[in-house]
């Protein structure tokens, strides 16, 4: 049907950007502004400061996968269900009068 096509062409596009921002936390190469971040701690604090790819990956893969959990939960229980129920109201205007 039209309306699971247009909800679940509405769910890959959200889905996408949401990936595209999360995965740019996880790595320390994932983003340039991280590489900046990393730049800015070793002029301010020195090079004992510098933050290796182990140190960053401790740090922002488990902060992805929690962003990720809030991601899919905001696409499963409010993106999804507010598009399901517009498209139920609009489905059963257009047949309203169809009996």
């Amino acid at each position: 049907p039209f309306y699971f096509t247009k909800m679940l062409t509405l769910m890959i596009l959200i889905s996408i950007v949401f990936l595209a921002l999360i995965t740019g936390i996880g790595f320390l190469t994932g983003s340039p502004s991280n590489m900046v971040i990393n730049d800015i701690m070793e002029k301010e604090f020195g090079p004992e400061a510098i933050l290796d790819f182990f140190s960053w990956f401790a740090f922002g893969f488990p902060l992805a996968l929690i962003i990720l959990l809030l991601a899919y939960l905001y696409l499963a229980f409010v993106i999804y269900r507010q598009e399901n129920i517009k498209s139920k109201n609009l489905i059963n205007k257009l047949f309203a009068g169809v009996a």
